[in-house]
């Protein structure tokens, strides 16, 4: 084997190997980009789709879930603040207990209101 001979070789597996590092980070780089998914209560817009966390989706600009009743909200909100109202779960409200995330309390006939966007 002669230097010359040995120097491409070691030329190659360098260039295999930055090639095979650069692939790499390209890949875990991929989706550094891509926003944050919107947790339960954040705001969220309709028209993207997965903006929100999964199991959640994004009803009248808010990261929710659909329900039949208060308990199927449980998975977000501890017992006293979940309230499923027209088949939507919310973080329930009264005027002396505000909202989160920057929401208002929204009263409807009631003394307990909901937190929306």
């Amino acid at each position: 084997m002669t230097i010359a001979s040995s120097r491409r070789g070691w030329c190659a597996a360098f260039m295999l190997s930055s090639a095979a590092v650069f692939v790499l980070l390209a890949a875990g780089c991929a989706n550094d980009d891509e926003a944050p998914r919107g947790r339960f209560t954040e705001p969220c817009t309709p028209e993207i789709p997965n903006d929100c966390e999964e199991g959640l989706e994004c009803i009248l600009g808010q990261c929710t879930q659909s329900c039949v009743m208060s308990e199927d909200c449980r998975m977000y909100l501890s017992s006293d603040s979940a309230i499923c109202q027209d088949g939507t779960c919310f973080e329930s409200c009264t005027p002396s207990m505000p909202c989160s995330n920057g929401l208002r309390c929204t009263m409807a006939l009631s003394i307990n209101g909901t937190c929306r966007p």
